[in-house]
C-alpha cells in the first residue's frame, strides 16, 4: 500500500468531488487548465475557521490536500453572486454558496467571498462538484504553488 501511495495513488472520500481512487501526477504551473482536478494544500494558518472539514494529511500544516477542479485562471474575472460563480461572465453549475455551509463557516467567524474581480496572476479559483464544497467561494484565489499535482 505504500508504494501505490508514493506512485501517486489518493482515495478521495469527500463528496466535492466524486469519491473514488485518483492518480496524482506532477503539474508545473505553467501547465494548470480550467476545468482540470488539481490537489493543492491549504496554506498554514488561512484555513483554522474550516476546523474539522479538514483532515489530517501530509501537507505544510499537516492538512490533506484539497482535491477540487479549477474554475478560473489568472487574469479571468470572477463574480461570486446569489445565483453562483460567474467565471467571465458565464454562470458555472452548482457554484451557488449552500446556505447551511455558509453558516456553519459564518459560526466559525468565516463568511462566503463577495467578489468580483480579476483573478491575480500567481493565483487560481478552486471549486468543487457540489454545493456544499469547501472551496475557493469560501477561501478566495489560492496561490498555484499551492498545488502538489493534477488528479485523474
Amino acid at each position: 500500500m505504500l508504494f501505490a501511495w508514493a506512485a501517486g495513488l489518493r482515495i478521495n472520500t469527500s463528496p466535492s468531488v466524486p469519491v473514488g481512487v485518483y492518480w496524482r501526477t506532477p503539474i508545473a504551473g505553467a501547465e494548470i487548465e480550467r476545468g482540470e482536478l488539481v490537489f493543492a494544500c491549504p496554506e498554514p494558518g488561512r484555513h483554522q475557521a474550516a476546523g474539522a472539514r479538514l483532515p489530517s494529511g501530509w501537507c505544510p500544516g499537516g492538512k490533506r490536500p484539497f482535491l477540487k477542479r479549477v474554475a478560473a485562471l489568472p487574469g479571468d474575472q470572477v463574480a461570486m453572486t446569489e445565483a453562483g460563480l460567474r467565471v467571465n461572465g458565464q454562470l458555472l453549475p452548482e457554484s451557488r454558496i449552500e446556505p447551511s455551509l455558509g453558516e456553519q463557516l459564518q459560526a466559525r467567524g468565516m463568511r462566503p467571498l463577495v467578489v468580483e474581480s480579476p483573478v491575480p496572476s500567481g493565483f487560481i479559483w478552486l471549486l468543487g462538484e457540489q454545493p456544499n464544497s469547501y472551496d475557493s467561494r469560501y477561501f478566495g484565489p489560492v496561490p498555484v504553488q499551492t498545488i502538489t499535482g493534477r488528479g485523474g
